[in-house]
This record gives structure tokens, C-alpha cells and sequence, in this order.
């Protein structure tokens, strides 16, 4: 396994820390298994676009910025 997208992976991570969250809370949250919010977490896998739009949404930030853009 390579990571799929490591600037991905490593803003998830960052955002559920920041919000001082567990990861089963974001994963409520977002609407999604806990397991796929781990491996987005670990750059095993990318999310749907839908799923992409839940988390720009549950965090409150572009979802280009999550890909790794600006």
C-alpha cells in the first residue's frame, strides 16, 4: 500500500485533532465508518466525492484545501 495522497491524510488528521475529537465522533459526524475515516486518515484510501463534500462540510473547509491545495 502507498499512500494515496499524503496532504489528504495528513489535513484529516490534523483537523480531528484540532477539533479535539475522537475519531468514532468525526466519523458521526461526517456520516461515515469509523474504518473509512481511519483509512483516509492513514492515506489507505480516497473518499467518494460525496463523502468529500461531507467532510469539507463537517469541518467547514474547502475541499480543495483538503486535496492539498491552497
Amino acid at each position: 500500500y502507498g499512500m494515496k495522497n499524503p496532504d489528504f491524510a495528513k489535513r484529516m488528521r490534523e483537523l480531528r485533532e484540532a477539533a479535539k475529537m475522537k475519531s468514532y465522533s468525526a466519523a458521526v459526524g461526517i456520516g461515515v465508518t469509523e474504518t473509512a475515516l481511519h483509512n483516509w486518515e492513514k492515506g489507505y484510501t480516497m473518499p467518494s466525492g460525496e463523502n468529500l463534500l461531507k467532510i469539507s462540510a463537517f469541518y467547514k473547509v474547502d475541499a480543495a484545501w483538503l486535496l492539498g491545495g491552497e
